[in-house]
């Protein structure tokens, strides 16, 4: 899927975020990279890995 920043996040209170932010949570959420890589607003959702997993500007790389 070819996405079009900034979107809409929903671990960030539906706030735009650009590439780059997405992309620093969707490392975290992978478990590639360390928590204190991603915006802390994201850790206020206890299930956040899930929240984003099922968002539909998920990242797929």
């Amino acid at each position: 899927m070819n996405i079009e920043y900034p979107v809409k996040c929903p671990l960030m209170d539906n706030r735009e975020i650009d590439m780059d932010t997405c992309f620093d949570i969707h490392m975290v959420v992978e478990g590639t990279t360390p928590k204190y890589t991603a915006p802390q607003d994201i850790y206020k959702h206890e299930n956040y890995v899930a929240i984003c997993n099922e968002c539909k500007f998920h990242r797929n790389d």
